[in-house]
């Protein structure tokens, strides 16, 4: 694949797993997907398979779990294919929120205001996973 410096890429995280897209920015904004892919068995046996736009497989490789024994460190392997993949990061990342509720039943930027009526309506009978504690509006602190 060739570099390209506009990229968009969506992530659907999970706690085993992380299912990703990668698009380009064409002519008026459309989107044309590059590659579709999922990095499976986070702590357990990590492995990750992506394939290019026509279903060519442009990894499949696993590795110890100690390797990618949880989510930031499993999407730092995603990282660091996508880089060597297409020379640089994406412009733009979304994450899939699953759980939005009846009051983010579509597509929003997340902002302070969100941020807040998270917090306020967040179950506080369960203990919060390390993913839901981070700042959803800083996904640097992930990708590094």
């Amino acid at each position: 694949m060739t570099p390209m410096s506009e990229t968009i890429l969506v992530v659907n995280a999970g706690s085993s797993s992380i299912k990703f897209q990668l698009f380009s920015i064409g002519a008026s904004d459309g989107l044309q997907r590059l590659l579709k892919g999922q990095i499976e068995g986070i702590g357990v046996h990590p492995h990750l398979v992506a394939k290019g736009a026509k279903g060519d497989v442009l990894i499949d490789k696993a590795w110890p779990a100690a390797e990618a024994g949880d989510v930031p460190a499993a999407l730092g392997k995603v990282v660091e294919f996508l880089r060597a993949e297409i020379g640089s990061l994406p412009v733009a990342v979304g994450h899939r929120v699953v759980h939005g509720g009846p009051d983010y039943s579509a597509p929003i930027l997340i902002d302070d205001a969100v941020v807040i009526h998270r917090d306020l309506f967040a179950r506080r009978d369960i203990p919060p996973r390390d993913e839901d504690r981070r700042d959803p509006r800083r996904p640097a602190a992930i990708v590094r």
